[in-house]
């Protein structure tokens, strides 16, 4: 994605990496985390713990023994947060960039 976003012109946010580095300074984890081809069966029972059981979707990822997604695909609260800070900072810095080349009117 990043080599894409190079050869298109466009901005990157190195979400995946920040994910990445987050997920390997946590203390390994025990051997309960969801493995990949059961993620499917986790959506579906993380659809019927939130519609029916009216649980959280933080509490969804911590049974599912994820530390930043729900269901192996959607972000938690603390993903999101990632995502949000990302979006933010660039926001601002492109902003930031505009206001100092535009003078007010």
């Amino acid at each position: 994605v990043k080599a894409v976003a190079k050869e298109e012109g466009v901005e990157y946010l190195p979400l995946r990496e920040r994910m990445c580095a987050y997920l390997e300074s946590l203390p390994r984890r025990h051997p309960g985390a969801l493995p990949f081809r059961k993620f499917g069966g986790a959506q579906l029972r993380a659809n019927r713990q939130m519609n029916y059981l009216g649980k959280s979707l933080d509490e969804i990822s911590a049974s599912n023994g994820f530390a930043l997604l729900v269901d192996g695909i959607h972000l938690n609260t603390h993903a999101a947060s990632m995502a949000a800070d990302l979006a933010e900072s660039f926001l601002r810095s492109v902003t930031a960039g505009r206001t100092a080349a535009q003078p007010s009117l």
